[in-house]
Formats: C-alpha cells, structure tokens, sequence
C-alpha cells in the first residue's frame, strides 16, 4: 500500500537558505517515488555493528511501499544488514537528488520472494528464478526520504523536501507466512470465454463438485443452479432453510472454495455461495471496463433480487471481503450481519504497475494459465501446506487448475487494477452497524494490520486470528474456522 506520511517539511541545512522558506516550494511525493521506482542503479549505505560505512551500487525494484534489492547472501552489505538493519539508498543523479533512509530485513516468505522476482525480471529483462533468490534478498522500509532539485536553472533551497513516513510493523519473519500467490496456484489450458449468449439460466448438476460430509458425517451432493442477473447469468449453490447465509468467493477463486464448508451450515441455515462475473461457471463477459468493485457490488444486489432474499448474513473472502464491505456501505438495511475474512479496505500494491501490465500481457495472450510455472515453483508455505494437506495433493490441484481455466483474463485485468487502485473505504467503515467480526489467518502477512485497522474502524466489530493459517483458513485451519464462525452467527441472533 501506499507510504503514510507523517510529516512534510524543509530539512535544516544550516547556511544552505533561511529559515523563512520552511514550507514554500516543497516537492509532492507521488512524482519523487514514480522517478525512484524508475531508476535504474540505486547506491545503498550499510555499516558494520563496529559503525565501519561501506557503499556499493545495485539494482532493485519499488514494491508500494518499500524498497527490494538482492546481493551475495555473503556480501559485506548483506552481513552488514543482518547485523545492522540501517540503511540508506540513494539514485545516482547528483542533481535531481533522492536519499531514501529506513530499516531492512531480509526476504524469506515464498510469497515476498515472488513479488520481488515479478518485479525484478520484467524491470531488468532479467530471469532469476525462486532457487536463485532464496538468500539474498532484502526489503528496505523507508522512515525518511529527502529529495530537492538543484540543476542549471533551479534553486536547491526552494525545492529542499523531507518526508517522515509512519513507521510500519515488519512483517513478522514466519514459515507461514504467504499471500494469494502461495494459495491459488495451477491451471490447465485458457478455454473459451463464457458469454451470456452462451449460458442459458437453468438449474443443472455441478459438473466439478463431489459428494461431501456435513457435520453429521453424512454424505451430500450440492448442485449447482444458474440466475438471470442483469447482463450475466450467475451460477450458485443453493443449499438449506432458513436465514441466509452467502459465502463469497475471492480473486481467482469460485464458489468450490466453500464446497467443503456449505455442510456444515446448511442444517441451520439457507447457504448460498455465488461465482462472481469472471469466475467459476458464472458468464466471463470479455472486456476489461466490465470488471471493477462497484460493478461486483451491483451483481450481489441484483443475485439477492433474483432469489427474493432481502436480508443476509454475508461472508466475504480477500477480493470478496472488498465487494462485502461496499455492499455494506451501499445497502445496509440488507445485512443481517457482516464477516470480512483475509481482506483489506485500503488498496493493495502488492504488484506494482508495471509488474500488472507485464502480467497483463500474458493472462491475455495465453490465459490465467500463464502463471502455473512460477506458481509451482514457490515453495509452499506452512499454513498453505496444511490446506493442501486437507483437501489432498490432487484434489488440491484439480480445484486449482479448475478455477484458473474458468477465469476470464479480462477480469483478472480489471479486477487486479481495482483491487491495487480503487479508493479506499476505511474511512467509511464506521458508517457499518451490523454485527461484524473480522476474520484473518495470523499468517496472512499482507492482510494482518488492515485487518486490525478494519476491525478498529467498525464499531464494535470483533477481530479474530486463525492460527496455522494463512489465507485461505478454511482448510488451512478448518475445525478453528468453523467455530469461529458458529461465534460469529451466535453473537448475530
């Protein structure tokens, strides 16, 4: 996400200009950060526990809100770094000055190193590969960055600027720790795009589900039904009476991400779990400008008109926790109640720009399969591994390369650009009444502080961390998930 900024102000460099021009002429971040992010060589500064300097250049790439480089794991400025996590970085032009301050740490997550190396290889036309970058690789989080302009025709005491940013926790260092890239991996070859001409509304068996248990032990087979729903056809599960209750799907995902868990709430409650636009058996309109939260939103209003169901207690998961919290903000007399789980209500820069437009590029030209290769060959995280390990290896990837060859890529376009662009909406989460709880895997890294700043926004909202999970809690840690849950449905009565 974006770097928060504390303060912006004229550095003091006594002798340089006068006081009286504190605060006149100071430089906007936005354009600093876009031109660091665009360099090419970076000279970093580390020292020794023993304060020896010692300076070299490298290459490395802007990830958001922090700065990613690799070294030798056995360089002086990567044992430096581990000793000393201080550093300074600073681009080569002498004129057009940038000098970032911060702390490092050094990258050891599957799911970080594939978010430097998206954004490494395309930068450099490089090809470093997951084993390469096992060691090495480290994360500068800025803490003040100083920037002034001072060529032919420029006044450096004018344009002098320091930012001071809110100082971030650090990830914590976890073998669980993982992000999407860890848990929604494989695919098979990019079919051919569903289209609402081509999908008719009619109540049909779920040709890629199996029999499941529910609580009881006993077998159950869901079927999949299909809704007319304004410019697409919706398809869903539809299973038991009573209150409604609606699981929502995530980016790359579908209503099979829930085919294990609509058991064990069907005896008590209506549970439907829709495929949004671009996903599972759900129309894929083809155009990019057809994908975007506000159009999603729309969706989950018109799905609940076509069903007749007024009210709903409404779980959202990653990207649909993000749909699931506008609708709250849009249509609040139709929840019953609200669980945001793994997800954010600011955007996420996981990927920058130009790694999205790369990435772009080849869903488009080749489909949602294009990924398979680097997804594989991450290492699997501790909490992934344990959902792997609930579903079984092959069942695990039979899901995934189902979802993935379902996928629209127009709408892994559109909707990844919204998911890092769109405005954000916590500070109008504290407009949301409904009973809430904020649900996150403790090793979900990216979503762990927005879901503690989700869960301080809504009144009253509780915030519960699964553990052993990361961000997929409903197989990662079931049994946990599922009272979670239950507490949840039992505090909304």
């Amino acid at each position: 996400m974006p770097l928060r900024i504390r303060d912006r102000s004229r550095p003091a460099t006594p002798g340089y200009f006068k006081a009286e021009s504190e605060g006149t002429g100071l430089i906007d971040w936005e354009p600093i950060a876009a031109r660091f992010a665009a360099s090419k060589n970076y000279w970093i500064g580390t020292a020794s526990t023993s304060g020896r300097p010692h300076a070299m250049p490298v290459w490395g790439v802007w990830l958001g809100d922090r700065f990613a480089f690799s070294t030798s794991p056995a360089s002086r400025k990567a044992r430096n770094l581990r000793a000393n996590p201080r550093i300074a970085v600073h681009l080569e032009d002498g004129d057009a000055v940038i000098a970032i301050e911060g702390r490092a740490r050094e990258l050891r997550a599957p799911a970080e190193l594939s978010a430097f190396l998206l954004a490494y290889n395309p930068k450099y036309n490089w090809n470093f590969t997951a084993d390469q970058v096992a060691e090495g690789v480290f994360e500068m989080t800025p803490e003040v960055a100083f920037a002034w302009l001072g060529g032919e025709g420029e006044s450096f005491g004018g344009t002098a600027t320091r930012w001071r940013f809110e100082r971030a926790a650090q990830p914590v260092e976890s073998k669980r720790a993982t992000t999407r890239a860890t848990t929604r991996r494989g695919t098979v070859a990019r079919q051919k795009p569903k289209t609402a001409s081509t999908r008719k509304a009619k109540t049909t068996p779920s040709k890629a589900t199996t029999a499941r248990k529910n609580k009881k032990g006993e077998m159950t087979m869901l079927t999949t039904h299909t809704v007319a729903n304004g410019d697409i056809v919706t398809a869903y599960h539809d299973e038991g009476r009573g209150e409604a209750l609606l699981l929502l799907h995530g980016f790359t995902g579908s209503k099979l991400d829930f085919h294990d868990q609509i058991p064990w709430f069907s005896d008590r409650y209506r549970v439907l779990a829709p495929d949004q636009r671009g996903h599972g058996e759900s129309t894929n309109v083809g155009r990019e400008d057809a994908y975007a939260m506000d159009i999603l939103v729309g969706d989950l209003a018109g799905f609940l008109d076509a069903l007749d169901v007024e009210r709903v207690h409404l779980l959202g998961h990653s990207m649909g926790g993000m749909v699931a919290m506008r609708f709250a903000l849009k249509h609040p007399t139709r929840l019953k109640s609200l669980i945001l789980m793994d997800t954010a209500a600011e955007p996420l820069t996981i990927f920058p720009a130009a790694v999205r437009e790369q990435l772009a590029r080849d869903v488009r030209a080749n489909g949602c399969a294009a990924r398979i290769d680097m997804m594989k060959s991450m290492e699997m995280s501790e909490g992934a591994r344990r959902g792997v390990d609930y579903l079984g290896e092959a069942e695990h990837w039979r899901r995934i390369e189902l979802k993935l060859n379902q996928m629209d890529p127009e709408a892994w376009v559109g909707i990844g650009n919204d998911i890092a662009e769109a405005p954000a909406v916590l500070p109008q989460l504290h407009a949301i009444k409904a009973t809430t709880t904020i649900l996150c895997g403790d090793g979900d890294i990216p979503f762990v502080e927005p879901s503690a700043r989700m869960a301080k926004a809504i009144p009253n909202a509780r915030l519960v961390m699964i553990p052993l999970a990361a961000h997929c809690p409903q197989y990662e840690n079931a049994e946990v998930w599922r009272k979670a849950i239950d507490g949840h449905l039992a505090r909304a009565l």
